[in-house]
């Protein structure tokens, strides 16, 4: 009994040994195509003799590396990760400061050095030069800024050193020695940098000028100098010195007027009266005519006329408001004058025409002390120029 038992355990032994022993599973090899969003499951095989007994499923959580085994994880659930296994986590952004620029305030230029320059009447006719400067700056040490007046041949006059005032203005009123008509001769001026004793010709940089040049230089010198243009004038009497002569002439005969009346000579008296009419008028003016009654329309001025004069003053500058308003003002206080004599021409009582004779000489005077100054002033500012770098 004792040996039959022990022959049965050694076959049973012997079966067991040579039978197939189970294979154990390899742990999967991470591989850098596999994505690691797939969990890996390790199941044991069970002997072919034996009941299968289940074995836990693992679920790896874990990152695969390119390089590195998929270590199993605890975890029971599955964590999806979206980037690939060969991409490395992106650091998170860094913050960058951002500093709002300061606007800047452009600088300021420096004004523009200029002026005007002109001429006027002084003891004749246009024989003063006047300039106005400003912004004008300080000269190098050792020079001074000395003016000239170019001819229309290229000569030139010295107008002598010019001193320049703390606030860089620089302002000269030049008389001409011989009071010649400067206008005649010169139109154009020059500021130069000189020694500071000045140079008997310019000799240094030109920093500033300016000129009359062709139309505006034509009309100047028909105004002031000589009239070559049409319609022509008495003379070529310029236009300005032709207003200013007739309304003279005109006043003359007011005053003759009033002395004829002064010693009851009434004939003269509508002589003169009818002088003024066509002294104001001029020959070609509608006004013109005889109102004394001998037949003869006598005029002892140019014929060209105070009003003819006044009108074209306006053409020349019509651009120039101050000189058409005020060349109708010319007129229309020279309309009044003829209104009045025509009234003393009308009176027979020599009482009562002296008394209207004293208001025709008011308004005479007032014609010459106005409108006709007002107009020749107003048409030499016009034709000032500009003068610059």
């Amino acid at each position: 009994m004792k040996y039959p038992i022990l022959i049965l355990l050694i076959l049973c032994l012997s079966v067991v040994s040579c039978g197939p022993a189970p294979e154990a599973s390899a742990p999967p090899q991470a591989s850098p195509e596999l994505e690691p969003t797939q969990p890996v499951t390790l199941t044991a095989t069970p002997e072919p003799s034996q009941t299968p007994v289940p074995t836990p499923t693992l679920e790896s959580t874990a990152t695969l590396a390119p390089t590195d085994s998929a270590a199993p994880s605890p975890t029971a659930e599955t964590e999806q990760v979206d980037l690939p296994a060969s991409t490395p986590t992106p650091a998170p952004p860094t913050a960058t400061a951002t500093t709002a620029a300061t606007p800047t305030t452009p600088p300021t230029p420096a004004p523009r050095a200029g002026g005007t320059a002109g001429f006027r009447d002084n003891l004749a006719v246009a024989d003063q030069f006047i300039l106005n400067l400003n912004h004008v700056p300080r000269p190098p040490d050792g020079q001074a800024y000395q003016g000239w007046l170019v001819g229309d041949d290229g000569t030139t006059t010295s107008l002598g050193v010019l001193n320049l005032n703390p606030d860089g203005s620089l302002s000269l009123e030049w008389n001409s020695p011989g009071s010649e008509n400067l206008l005649s001769r010169y139109a154009r001026f020059q500021l130069t940098l000189e020694p500071t004793a000045g140079s008997p010709s310019p000799t240094g940089e030109v920093v500033l000028a300016g000129s009359l040049e062709g139309e505006s230089l034509a009309a100047a010198r028909r105004l002031f100098v000589r009239n070559e243009g049409e319609p022509g004038t008495p003379l070529n009497t310029a236009f300005a010195l032709g207003l200013k002569a007739q309304t003279d002439v005109a006043v003359q005969h007011v005053q003759n007027a009033a002395n004829a009346a002064a010693i009851g000579a009434l004939p003269e008296m509508r002589v003169h009266l009818e002088h003024v009419i066509n002294i104001l008028e001029g020959a070609a003016g509608p006004r013109f005519g005889d109102y004394d009654g001998n037949g003869v329309a006598e005029n002892p001025g140019d014929g060209f006329g105070v009003i003819g004069y006044s009108g074209q003053m306006a053409r020349l500058l019509a651009a120039q408001a101050p000189v058409t308003s005020a060349s109708a003002d010319v007129q229309a206080q020279s309309a009044a004058i003829q209104d009045k004599c025509l009234e003393i021409l009308a009176i027979q009582d020599m009482m009562v025409a002296s008394s209207q004779l004293g208001e025709l000489k008011t308004l005479a005077d007032q014609l010459k002390t106005g409108p006709i100054a007002s107009l020749y002033q107003a048409a030499q500012s016009a034709i000032s120029f500009s003068v610059g770098p």
